[in-house]
């Protein structure tokens, strides 16, 4: 499928050990909102990743022990981030988890 919307040029990932609490993903962008268009978590142990923008949870993505799980791309975000707030995550335990995003300024 040919990409038709915004550049996706926020391309984050982070990987935490321990279990983490606001942690920043996408660092605010000035006067834009983040987009995330796509979205891979993986764990070694069952983890729920929870998405923030400020004090609003805006998606919650599970990964099972030794697993990963993917929202792909589809030409339309998943979730979008409150203009001028960072994309933020939180998880449940601490275990070792991996995040990547692909995501636009809008």
């Amino acid at each position: 499928m040919p990409h038709t919307g915004p550049a996706l040029t926020l391309d984050a990932y982070d990987r935490d050990a321990g279990a983490v609490t606001d942690e920043v993903l996408v660092a605010a962008q000035t006067g834009k909102r983040i987009a995330v268009y796509q979205l891979y978590v993986t764990a070694l142990q069952a983890t729920l990743v929870t998405f923030e923008s400020g004090a609003t949870e805006l998606h919650s993505q599970y990964a099972g022990a030794g697993g990963g799980s993917v929202l792909p791309y589809t030409g339309i975000p998943w979730f979008i981030c409150g203009a001028g707030e960072a994309l933020t995550y939180t998880t449940d335990v601490a275990g070792g988890c991996a995040v990547r995003v692909k995501a636009a300024a809008v």
